[in-house]
């Protein structure tokens, strides 16, 4: 008898930009053809929720969003922390992945990307973080950040046995686990 798979808490976010026409964009990413699980595939960015992001420390630099607001918006099953970090992590694996950062200054203004060579700075340190070499909260500290909870909006809460994805290379095909 095979072994009963476990879900993971996980999160994703799906970009949506408007177009003329009351139409969207929707913007996806390509797994790499080398990835163990999944490769080619196309996927919104998202992952695992790590420990990291509802740690105290990572949780006081967040905006826009509290714990007891997440927590109700995920239907009071988890922690206010847990809740929220769901949404830490959404945006976390949004930087990681695809490189947009949802972040606000200590006064809850958009960052200006031109001063002081901040979008170099970020590139670099997204890199670090890819690499496990730094942490997210780390990251956003280090350049007097703070994530933006206020941005993303809750849609949707799954979990699935099974998952009906789409791959250029195959049709419509379950994957199981």
């Amino acid at each position: 008898m095979p072994e009963t798979a476990h879900p993971k808490m996980a999160s994703t976010i799906i970009l949506l930009r408007p177009e003329a026409g009351g139409k969207f964009e929707v913007f996806l990413t390509r797994r790499p053809p080398d990835m163990e699980v999944l490769a080619g595939f196309y996927v919104f960015p998202g992952g695992i929720l790590e420990q990291k992001d509802y740690s105290e420390q990572m949780l006081r630099r967040c905006r826009g969003l509290s714990s007891s607001e997440a927590q109700r918006t995920l239907g009071n099953d988890l922690s206010p922390e847990l809740s929220l970090g769901h949404s830490v992590a959404a945006v976390r694996e949004l930087f990681e992945e695809v490189g947009i950062l949802f972040s606000v200054t200590e006064n809850g203004a958009a960052p200006d990307l031109r001063q002081d060579d901040l979008q170099n700075r970020l590139a670099e340190k997204r890199q670090s973080l890819v690499a496990g070499g730094i942490e997210f909260r780390q990251l956003l500290e280090s350049e007097g950040l703070y994530c933006d909870l206020s941005r993303p909006v809750y849609f949707s809460h799954r979990v699935t046995r099974t998952s009906i994805l789409f791959s250029p290379l195959r049709k419509w095909q379950r994957v199981y686990g």
